[in-house]
């Protein structure tokens, strides 16, 4: 059987160009093969069966002539060898393929992470510094339709090359996403998600207090404005790309001792009542 994950890989190898990220060449050459072993076809083969031999004989009877049934003993014979061949081939084809599959799939759960940290991180950090000169460019111009048809040329030249660092954008989270999908990893102290786009979330909230929930951010809607904001005014949470488990990790590293303290304070009051 195919694993269905292996979309996840394909993907992944799908999105470098667009993403500008690279990848670990143990991927890339799985992939590769995964997909040359899905163009692997058993030719199809014309049999012959003993009904076909049987038509045959009837008919040159109905002619008068003489019937070679050695003969056409030999053609259902030959027959049966090329449709076994045929369907052996098929088999031989489907196995290659649900092996490469796996091995493709296997490769890519195992590098994953290091995908995230090693690759589609630093091409993150390289957006974000284009972003951030794009926005200079920009200069607070406005982004509908009548600020950009009055703006000079070097803004409206920006604004064109935000698009498609807005893509790259959009490529480079599709690329973690199907990471974390191959691995399967799932948080399991920010389940909400706090820390996976900030690693300093809570600089954004600096007058919160620390046990009022963090709100939603007030993030532009439009995906263009959105990523110039990432380096604007949502700079000070520091924009990252994590892995799971460090999400997890920073989650834990906000409110862990808080947490471990409460339950400190529990066992103590547990403890006292029941010496009480």
């Amino acid at each position: 059987m195919i694993p269905s994950t292996i979309n996840y890989a394909t993907a992944l190898v799908d999105g470098q160009d667009t993403g500008r990220y690279t990848l670990p060449e143990q991927i890339v050459q799985t992939v590769q093969t995964y997909r040359r072993a899905t163009e692997l076809q058993a030719p199809e083969v014309a049999g012959f069966t003993r009904q076909d031999a049987a038509d045959d004989a009837l008919a040159a009877l109905t002619a008068g002539g003489p019937v070679d049934l050695a003969a056409l003993a030999a053609k259902v014979r030959a027959g049966a060898t090329r449709h076994g061949d045929s369907t052996e081939a098929s088999g031989i084809a489907l196995a290659t393929l649900e092996l490469s599959a796996a091995e493709a799939v296997r490769t890519a759960v195992e590098l994953a992470d290091g995908v995230v940290t090693e690759h589609l991180r630093s091409a993150f950090d390289a957006l974000l510094e284009e972003v951030r000169q794009v926005a200079a460019d920009l200069d607070g111009t406005s982004l509908d339709l009548h600020g950009l048809l009055n703006a000079p040329a070097k803004v409206r030249k920006a604004y064109e090359r935000l698009g498609e660092l807005t893509m790259r954008h959009e490529a480079l989270w599709h690329a973690r996403k199907m990471c974390t999908r191959l691995t399967g990893a799932r948080p399991t102290h920010d389940q909400s998600g706090l820390f996976i786009e900030f690693r300093d979330r809570l600089a954004l909230h600096p007058d919160l207090a620390p046990t009022t929930p963090v709100p939603q951010l007030a993030a532009p809607s439009d995906p263009k404005a959105r990523l110039l904001w990432l380096v604007t005014d949502a700079a000070l949470g520091t924009p990252w790309l994590p892995t799971v488990e460090e999400a997890d990790a920073r989650w834990w590293d906000q409110y862990g001792q808080r947490i471990q303290e409460r339950a400190m304070r529990q066992e103590q009051a547990q403890a006292t009542y029941g010496a009480a």
